[in-house]
């Protein structure tokens, strides 16, 4: 039995420092790596915004065995270009089984390695406020 993150709200809709899983097949609201995906290729920065707090699922296709550094930059956590919003990433294989990391904030200063373990790579950008919407970038590169 797997179990899914799908929830970052509390009972009142408010965020909460506990995460909700359900199982597959039972999450209100939809199972969130069945939300469209919109594809990123490795080595070319993606610009993204937020107008709602709706999850955007991203997926790259990388080589099983490869290296890879995921990076993103808001409004947190910016470089050279500042951006309007802020963000929280999870990142999948394509079995969709253990993630490879999960609510990382933190994708500028402190950006992600992964080894594929299969051909496929997904995202899930999320932001859970109203001050934290608006526009995020996103780029995946080989190691």
């Amino acid at each position: 039995m797997r179990y899914y993150l799908l929830s970052y709200y509390g009972d009142e809709g408010e965020y909460s420092d506990e995460t909700t899983i359900y199982r597959k097949g039972y999450e209100p609201g939809g199972y969130i790596l069945d939300y469209p995906a919109t594809s990123v290729s490795v080595g070319n920065l993606y610009t993204g915004n937020f107008s709602n707090d709706t999850p955007q699922v991203f997926k790259v296709s990388v080589t099983t065995g490869e290296s890879y550094k995921v990076m993103w930059e808001d409004d947190e956590d910016h470089g050279s270009t500042t951006y309007t919003g802020s963000i929280y990433t999870y990142a999948y294989p394509g079995s969709q089984s253990t993630p490879y990391f999960e609510e990382e904030s933190g994708g500028y200063t402190d950006p992600q390695d992964i080894t594929a373990v299969d051909d496929t790579l997904y995202i899930i950008v999320y932001t859970f406020e109203d001050d934290m919407m608006g526009s995020f970038s996103l780029k995946v590169e080989e190691l």
